[in-house]
C-alpha cells in the first residue's frame, strides 16, 4: 500500500513536467522520455520503501552435454506503448516490448525505434519509412553477460561447465543454447544458429541482443511482474538441446496455485531427455529433422516452424501456428468456433504430442499457456527467486543438497588411481652386491657387531 501511494504522489508531482516537455518533442522522443521518468519514479519509490522488490536475481547455468553450449541471452526491462485505434490496431490495445525489441507506434503503423531500456549493440531497427537498420539500439542498461557466453562440454573431470548471471529486478528475457559452433568468440559460426550482429555482420559469442534462430529450445523468464516470477521452456519453434529450469532451493515460495495447476507452482520446467535420438521411432515426417551443413542431425522443427516462412509453406500453416481464425482462445466464437487443436493435425506433423510426452508443462504450440506457465514468488523481501538452468540433465551426477544452501554440488566423480607399471627385470641380470648395515644397539648408544 505504501509503495503504491508513494508512486502516485511522485507521478502527480512530475506529470505536468512530462506534459510540458512533450510539447517540444516528437512522439518517439516523448515515449522514451516518459518511460525513463516513470522508471526513475519507480526506482525512487523502491528506495523510499525498504524491502519492496529491492533484490537481485541470479541464473545459475550448468552444462552436462558431451559437447559445448554457446548460450545466447536476450532481455531487459519491458516498455509498454499506449495503443491508438487504427486499421492495424482496431481495438487500440497497448503493446509491451521486451529488451532488444523493435517498437511500433501506438497505431502499429510506424517504427519508433528500440526499447530504450536495454543496450543491444548487435541490433538495429528499421526507420519510420522502412529504412533498414535506421535506429541503433545503443542506449539503456547493458545486456546480461553481453548477450552470450560459453559452457564447455562436460568431459569430466575439470570442465568449466557452470556460469552464474546476476540480473536486476523486473528483468524479462529469453535464452537458448547454440551448438556445433566453430571459430573464435569474435567470428563464430554456428550453422543456422549463428547470430550475426549489425556492427560487422559476423557471428559473436556475445550476441548483443540478437534473437533466436529456429529451430531451437528456448527458455523464458519474467521476474517480478505483479510480484510473481513466471518461467517456461518453449519448443513452439522446435528443439535442439535438452533444457530444464528449476527454482534454486531457498529462494522461492509457492504462489499458491489451484490443485489443477499445482505442478506449475515453483515446479521444474523443460526436460533432461535428449529428443533427437528418439525421433526416428515417432512416425513424424523426416523433413522435420534439421541437419548441420556437415549433414549431422542437430535439431527438430515444430509443425509451425517447418510449415511457415521462411520454409515452404504448408496450406494449413495457420492452423499449426495458431494464426488467423485459429488464433487466441478468447476469440473462439468470434473466429467461427475454430480452435488451435494439435489433435486435428496430420499424425506425421503432430510435434505437439511428441514434445508433450517428454516435456511436461512446456509450450509445444502457441496458446498452450494453461499447461506451460510456471510461477513462483520471492522467498522474502531480501531473497529474490533464483533459477538453475541445466542442459542435458540426464548426464548430471547425483546432487548433494545441504540444509540452508541456496545452490547445489555434485557427488564427486571418483577416478581410479592408475596401477603403477612394473618394469620387468631382464633375465640373467647379475644381482648387485649388498652392503651390510650395522645394527643399532640403543643400550650402548653406539654400533654393535
Amino acid at each position: 500500500m505504501a509503495f503504491g501511494f508513494i508512486v502516485i504522489i511522485l507521478f502527480r508531482n512530475h506529470s505536468e513536467t512530462i506534459k510540458n516537455l512533450c510539447l517540444h518533442l516528437s512522439f518517439r522522443e516523448c515515449v522514451i522520455l516518459r518511460t525513463r521518468i516513470i522508471s526513475a519514479i519507480l526506482l525512487a519509490a523502491l528506495l523510499l520503501v525498504p524491502g519492496v522488490l529491492a533484490v537481485e536475481h541470479s541464473i545459475q547455468w550448468q552444462n552436462h552435454c558431451p559437447y559445448p553450449i554457446w548460450v545466447d541471452v536476450q532481455g531487459g526491462e519491458q516498455t509498454t506503448i499506449a495503443g491508438i485505434k487504427s486499421v492495424n490496431n482496431p481495438e487500440g490495445k497497448n503493446t509491451t516490448y521486451g529488451g532488444c525489441a523493435c517498437m511500433l507506434d501506438g497505431a502499429k503503423e510506424k517504427s519508433i525505434g528500440c526499447n530504450p531500456t536495454t543496450k543491444c549493440d548487435g541490433v538495429a531497427c528499421e526507420g519510420p519509412n522502412h529504412e533498414g537498420n535506421y535506429f541503433k539500439c545503443n542506449t539503456g542498461v547493458p545486456l546480461v553477460d553481453g548477450g552470450g557466453f560459453k559452457l564447455d562440454a562436460d568431459l569430466r573431470p575439470g570442465a568449466q561447465t557452470t556460469h552464474t548471471s546476476v540480473v536486476p529486478m523486473l528483468w524479462q528475457g529469453a535464452f537458448w543454447g547454440r551448438t556445433h559452433c566453430t571459430g573464435t568468440d569474435d567470428d563464430l559460426d554456428c550453422d543456422w544458429m549463428t547470430c550475426r550482429v549489425v556492427t560487422d555482420g559476423k557471428g559473436k559469442l556475445q550476441c548483443g541482443g540478437i534473437g533466436v534462430t529456429v529451430p531451437a529450445t528456448k527458455g523464458e523468464i519474467n521476474f517480478d511482474e505483479n510480484s510473481v516470477t513466471t518461467y517456461d521452456v518453449s519448443i513452439v519453434d522446435g528443439f535442439n538441446v535438452p533444457m530444464k529450469i528449476e527454482i534454486v532451493p531457498g529462494t522461492g515460495k509457492k504462489v499458491p496455485l489451484d490443485d489443477k495447476h499445482s505442478y506449475f507452482d515453483c515446479g521444474p520446467a523443460g526436460t533432461s531427455t535428449d529428443l533427437l535420438p528418439l525421433f526416428n521411432a515417432t512416425g513424424l515426417a523426416s523433413r522435420l529433422i534439421k541437419k548441420t551443413d556437415a549433414g549431422e542431425m542437430a535439431a527438430l522443427w515444430s509443425a509451425c516452424s517447418i510449415s511457415s516462412a521462411p520454409n515452404p509453406q504448408d496450406p494449413r500453416w495457420e492452423e499449426y501456428c495458431c494464426k488467423g481464425v485459429y488464433g487466441s482462445a478468447q476469440d473462439y466464437e468470434k473466429n467461427g468456433n475454430h480452435k488451435c487443436d494439435p489433435t486435428t493435425w496430420p499424425k506425421d506433423l503432430n510435434t505437439a504430442a511428441f514434445f508433450h510426452q517428454y516435456l511436461k508443462g512446456s509450450y509445444s504450440y502457441a496458446y498452450d499457456d494453461d499447461a506451460s506457465t510456471f510461477q513462483c514468488r520471492n522467498a522474502d523481501s531480501d531473497t529474490g527467486v533464483s533459477v538453475l538452468v541445466t542442459f542435458c540433465g540426464e548426464n548430471e551426477p547425483p546432487r548433494i543438497t545441504l540444509p540452508g544452501q541456496d545452490t547445489h554440488t555434485h557427488v564427486p566423480v571418483i577416478v581410479p588411481t592408475p596401477v603403477p607399471t612394473q618394469t620387468p627385470v631382464p633375465l640373467n641380470t647379475i644381482a648387485p652386491v649388498q652392503t651390510p648395515v650395522a645394527p643399532y644397539n640403543p643400550s650402548s648408544g653406539g654400533l654393535t657387531f
